[in-house]
Parts: C-alpha cells; structure tokens; sequence
C-alpha cells in the first residue's frame, strides 16, 4: 500500500494563502508566497546560506533577491502559517520515508519469490 501526498492533504492551494510546501529536486521544503513566480512553477531559493539563515528568511517572509536561483518546482500545499506549513511538510516526509520502506520490502519479496520459483 502506497500512500500519496494528496492523499493526506485534500486541501486545495487558497488565494490567500501565505506559505507553499513544494517539492524541488532535493525534497520537500516550505517557501513564502512571495518566492513563487509564473504561475507557482518556480521558485527563489537560497542554497548558499545556513538552514538557520534560511528559516528565518522564510519565516519573515523576506523579499527576494533577483540574484537566488530559480527553481522548478511542484507545489503541494498551501497554508496560512508557517507553522502549520512545516507540520504537514514533517508528515509528508515520514510518509515518504514509510513508502520508500514499503517499495524496498516489495522489490526484496519480488526477488524471493523468483529465486524460490526458479529452484
């Protein structure tokens, strides 16, 4: 059993809503609105600085600067505080981490029952 994201969080992204959990290359991070650019598809990110730099940038709320990077991106959820923002990207996480278990325990049940079939 494979359990989505969607799955867990049916909320639909609101107008209104002031921080976006999205997935970038890495993983799942949590972003202000303000960083996302063309139609929620990318966003500004910082990778040159600290994680303690980097929350409270995003806590505040921070104005981009022009020179961060870009990045592609798939946004998940949308929420109006950053503290809730981080709960269901925590979540989200532990239910990656538990599929990812689940897939390997699957693909090593697959080989098992061909190496016995093959006996």
């Amino acid at each position: 059993m494979c359990v989505h994201f969607y799955h867990l969080f049916p909320e639909k992204v609101q107008k209104n809503d002031k921080f976006y959990i999205v997935l970038l290359k890495d993983g799942l991070v949590t972003v202000p609105k303000q960083w996302l650019i063309d139609d929620k598809k990318y966003t500004y990110w910082l990778s040159d600085v600290n994680t303690a730099q980097r929350m409270n940038l995003i806590k505040s709320c921070a104005e981009v600067n022009l020179e961060w990077e870009k990045y592609e991106i798939e946004c998940r959820y949308g929420t109006k505080t950053y503290k809730r923002a981080r709960e269901k990207e925590k979540l989200a996480e532990k239910i990656s981490d538990i599929n990812t278990i689940l897939q390997m325990k699957k693909k090593i049940n697959v080989k098992e029952n061909y190496a016995v079939r093959k006996l």
